[in-house]
This record gives C-alpha cells, structure tokens and sequence, in this order.
C-alpha cells in the first residue's frame, strides 16, 4: 500500500503534474528538546546524541522500548512531539514514513483526497489532462488540500470524544475499583494516568490529601513539600475509580489506599 502510494505521488511529482500530497514535517527543535528532556528524566538516553534527527532513530526508540512498561507512552511522547500530517498541493516529503513522496491513493477509496489523486491520474492516463486543467488543477488545489485537512481535524476529534464518552461510560459501574496503571503525564493540576486497558483518566491535585504538591516541570513530576513524595512520569501507580462521566467524557481517579 505504501510503495503504491508512493509510486503515484513520486509519478506525478517527477511529470510536474497537479496533486494532492499527504506531508510530514521534521519535529521542530523546541519539541525536539522536550522529547529529549522527558526521555533522559525516565533513564532512556537513546536520542541524547543524536543532531539530525531521522525516522530510523525514532523506530530505534521504539524498538527499544517493546514489551517494556512504558512502551505505550514512550509511544505516546514521540506522537506528541511530531506534527500532525495534513495534505498539501506542494510536496513537502513524509517525515514519518520516510519518504520523500507520499499521496493517499490506495483503494478502498475513503477520503477525497484518494479521489482527487484517482481523477487526475485516470486523466493522464487516458490524454485527458490538458493544460487548461492543470492550470485549473493548479489554481484550486490548494484550498482542496486545506479544506481536507481541516475536515479530517474535525473528523479525528469526533472520533476521540465519542471513545472518550464510551469509556467514560463503561467506567460510570466500576466506581470504587482499584486499577494499576502507568503515570503518562504530569501537570500543576493533575496527574493523567493510563490503566492497563487502554482507559485513560485523571488524579486531581486535590485527591492528594497526604501532603501538598509542587510541580516541578523539568523533573515532570509532583512532589510533597513535606513528604518528598514523587509521582513521576512513567510511574507505576494504583488507582481508585472515583467519578466517571460520559457526558463529559471524563474519568477521575485517587491513588489506592496502599498507594
């Protein structure tokens, strides 16, 4: 699938002719430096030395880390730091992918962008691609491939709140049940925690009765002023099911008693 679709993009791109790209840009260095940052904080230095940053690093990193605890959210931090691929009428390169020229074309055809890709070629292919509809091709593109873009945004975020309530939902019966699961991020007021099944929810500061809790960004983590107690990113942790809403989509959580 993905050779065809690079096949595609790299044949129009080498005739010249109108398309519509799925780019990947390189990371920038700010979010660079915090992947770096946050990695060498839970004892992974795998990217500590590297300067040019490449696919095959990141694969490394992942590779690394399979099958250990934190596999999921070194997964999870490595998204983040990436940008968001989008279409483009301008071939820009797929980070992710490394290839220096991706389109989405592949059937089943379930987006409008593959349908684009489709017309256009089938036009070349058969004479029909004249000049006044490259021209034409050209001129409206790129609002094609920003419309899109903006649609799948849309669309992803949909997607997310609907799991998010459905999860939510499943937890409205579970209130008071104690889960293991995994610190995968630390805030001034809160800390978000992934159980072992996916579910993902959050231990409000003020749940932390033991002791008064101080942020502490560079370190990611939460520590008592009095108790020195630390919740860390990629921790292990217990936690209580306290609330859960699906109309909000939220899960709430306390540390477990032996916590």
């Amino acid at each position: 699938m993905i050779y065809c679709n690079e096949a595609v993009a790299a044949y129009l791109y080498k005739h010249k002719l109108p398309c519509i790209y799925r780019v990947h840009t390189l990371p920038t260095e700010e979010k660079l430096a915090l992947l770096r940052e946050t990695l060498t904080l839970m004892g992974i230095g795998t990217l500590s030395n590297v300067k040019v940053l490449k696919p095959k690093h990141l694969n490394g990193l992942l590779q690394q880390t399979r099958g250990e605890k934190v596999e999921k959210l070194v997964s999870y931090l490595v998204l983040r730091s990436l940008p968001q691929a989008q279409y483009s009428a301008v071939n820009e390169g797929h980070f992710g992918l490394a290839s220096a020229c991706y389109c989405h074309f592949t059937s089943p055809i379930r987006r409008y962008p593959d349908l684009v890709v489709h017309r256009i070629l089938k036009q070349q292919l058969s004479g029909d691609l004249t000049r006044e509809k490259i021209k034409s091709l050209q001129a409206g593109l790129p609002d094609v491939a920003r419309h899109s873009s903006e649609r799948e945004r849309i669309a992803t975020e949909a997607d997310r709140a609907s799991v998010d309530m459905k999860k939510a939902q499943f937890m409205e019966g579970k209130i008071g049940e104690v889960y293991p699961g995994i610190i995968n991020g630390v805030t001034g007021f809160g800390i978000f925690v992934e159980l072992e099944n996916t579910i993902e929810g959050m231990i409000p500061v003020s749940e932390l009765k033991d002791d008064y809790y101080v942020f502490q960004e560079k370190a990611a983590a939460l520590i008592g002023e009095r108790t020195r107690k630390t919740y860390r990113l990629g921790d292990s942790i217990q936690v209580e099911v306290i609330r859960a809403s699906r109309e909000e989509g939220k899960i709430a959580f306390a540390p477990a008693e032996k916590e």
